[in-house]
């Protein structure tokens, strides 16, 4: 048996506890100890969940609930793992429990209230992206793309070439006039090229951002071809593949 008095001040009586009783009553005590740090840690988390954050600040905060809730969860169950206690030992366990419980319930409403914020801030920021790319979208089909048309003569057609990268064969529209040839093209990023410029950017992309990097890429073609005098009108004919354009213009058989 192990004699215990009462600290100075209180009234004196003696506990006697088993050896095994002494270890569990330290248990106990480390785990006021550690109760004390975490409802510290636990006020800090309700204070940063009332203050505006941004969205890595509050990835961050989510986390640290996270891990408060699993400390708290290993607390308790210290706790629950310990039987047989001394009365007074008992009450402290009992009480431990109870500011344990209670902090858990802090820890979960701040998860639920973070996990709110977080869906909120994602919506918001995904409507900003939304609205960033199309403006940007919008802007980009305003700026000229070059395409750089090179002729070539052969013995019985005129060939003409040029190139405008990812330049679709339905993107491109030609009108026949009286002396040339109009080439229009409307150039702008697939639905792929748009997740794939939102994934590489920074988050979320700006503006400025989206008309760096589509600049010289997308936009929107027109050039004007003259045609000549020996050209087969009704033959003409235009592929593009692969952001390579080819017109041919067949010239007229001489008599």
């Amino acid at each position: 048996m192990v004699s215990t008095r009462a600290p100075h001040g209180e009234a004196e009586h003696e506990l006697e506890r088993t050896g095994s009783q002494v270890l569990k009553q330290m248990k106990v005590q480390q785990v006021q100890h550690r109760l004390t740090q975490l409802q510290e840690q636990v006020k800090e988390l309700l204070a940063s969940v009332e203050s505006q954050q941004r969205l890595p600040s509050l990835v961050e905060q989510q986390k640290i609930a996270r891990n408060l809730g699993e400390d708290l969860m290993e607390e308790m169950l210290k706790l629950d793992s310990l039987g047989n206690l001394c009365e007074d030992d008992r009450q402290v366990r009992k009480k431990a429990l109870a500011d344990l419980e209670s902090l858990v319930e802090q820890v979960d409403a701040a998860k639920a209230l973070l996990l709110q914020q977080r869906l909120q801030l994602e919506a918001a920021e995904k409507e900003t992206v939304a609205s960033t790319l199309e403006t940007a979208l919008d802007r980009l089909a305003e700026i000229r793309l070059p395409l750089d048309l090179e002729t070539q003569t052969l013995e019985d057609a005129y060939v003409v070439t040029g190139f405008a990268r990812g330049l679709r064969h339905e993107d491109l529209h030609l009108e026949l006039g009286r002396s040339g040839l109009l080439i229009r093209a409307l150039r702008m990023p697939t639905p792929e090229e748009s997740s794939f410029l939102q994934r590489t950017l920074r988050s979320p992309p700006t503006l400025a951002d989206y008309l760096a990097v589509g600049r010289g890429v997308f936009g929107r073609v027109e050039e004007s071809l003259q045609i000549p005098m020996d050209v087969d009108r009704s033959r003409i004919q235009a592929t593009c593949k692969e952001g390579h354009l080819r017109i041919l213009l067949p010239r007229r058989l001489s008599r």
